[in-house]
């Protein structure tokens, strides 16, 4: 059969194997597998039944709106192709593969391959303009570097236009939104963390501030009273001067 792949710039057909495709990807099972009852499977199954082997007679496959090169290093990889497939990839070429991947969910058949890709990026992790990586560390299945990202975007969130951001650069200010492919669930997660953060915090202020307000104890240790009495009434003041300015 053959894959064709239409897009506003390119136009790049891929001869290939459906029992591959089957064999790595659920998605293509489902679209193409020998019992499934899509148009696609029945329209494959009745150009093998033809016999001819003339290419203008293969199953044609219409694929939109994917990254050239990168569908042809997917491919390369499901077809054991490993004169084709590049040792190394540029971090935005590598973000295209990781979309092909999740969108036929394939990647479980990039191994070993995806750790070599990543392993040349993996000390941009945590710099700016990097942010994809969360989406690479999710597709691959990176733990170490998805439980790190998830921890520092949560910390560093905020919501710009009531959609989540992190903010990449303090001075000057830089924010950075989530790839649009990464699973709204993982970003719901990852707000929720923020605001539960953000609830302890405000959470704690307003007991310490209350501790201090509260006149039948003391929070200074000084053993003289009227000291006690000062540290705590400067300590409350600072408190409630610093409130006051975020209002």
């Amino acid at each position: 059969m053959v894959i064709s792949l239409q897009t506003s710039k390119i136009h790049a057909s891929f001869v290939v194997s459906s029992h591959q495709l089957c064999m790595a990807s659920q998605v293509f099972r489902a679209m193409l597998g020998s019992k499934s009852k899509f148009a696609e499977a029945v329209a494959l199954r009745a150009s093998k039944s033809s016999g001819s082997t003339s290419l203008d007679d293969l199953y044609r496959l219409d694929v939109f709106e994917h990254d050239a090169t990168a569908l042809a290093v997917v491919l390369y990889v499901l077809h054991a192709r490993a004169d084709r497939i590049p040792e190394t990839i540029a971090f935005e070429e590598l973000m295209e593969v990781a979309y092909v991947c999740d969108y036929y969910d394939c990647a479980v058949a990039m191994k070993p391959w995806d750790k070599g890709w990543m392993e040349q990026w993996r000390e941009y992790v945590q710099k700016p303009g990097y942010e994809g990586w969360l989406f690479l560390a999710w597709v691959f299945k990176d733990q170490e570097v998805f439980g790190t990202l998830t921890e520092k975007f949560s910390r560093a969130a905020v919501f710009e236009e009531a959609e989540f951001a992190v903010v990449v650069k303090t001075d000057p200010r830089e924010i950075a939104r989530m790839d649009e492919h990464l699973p709204q669930a993982i970003v719901d997660a990852m707000a929720d963390q923020r605001i539960k953060a953000c609830e302890d915090i405000v959470r704690a202020c307003r007991d310490l501030y209350n501790s201090y307000d509260d006149d039948s104890t003391h929070k200074c240790m000084s053993k003289d009273a009227e000291q006690r009495r000062d540290c705590d009434q400067f300590i409350f003041g600072g408190l409630h001067k610093g409130f006051r300015k975020l209002h």
